[in-house]
């Protein structure tokens, strides 16, 4: 599972779609605790800065989907 992650389409900024990191973020976290590898854990971060600052309604502040 943790080599699919290398593999899978990104965005110019080097993001994943919403859906990747929502199923896939809290298994990459603890799998990066399990292993010690803190360059997953600094990328996962990297991926919900880039949600929050493309994806998010300024209205609601909630992440637009869709």
């Amino acid at each position: 599972m943790r080599e699919i992650i290398d593999t899978i389409n990104r965005t110019s900024e080097n993001g994943m779609w919403l859906d990747g990191l929502y199923m896939a973020g809290p298994y990459l976290i603890k799998y990066a605790n399990q292993f010690h590898e803190k360059d997953l854990i600094q990328f996962v971060l990297y991926q919900e800065h880039l949600m929050h600052k493309h994806m998010t309604d300024p209205e609601t502040g909630l992440l637009y989907h869709a």
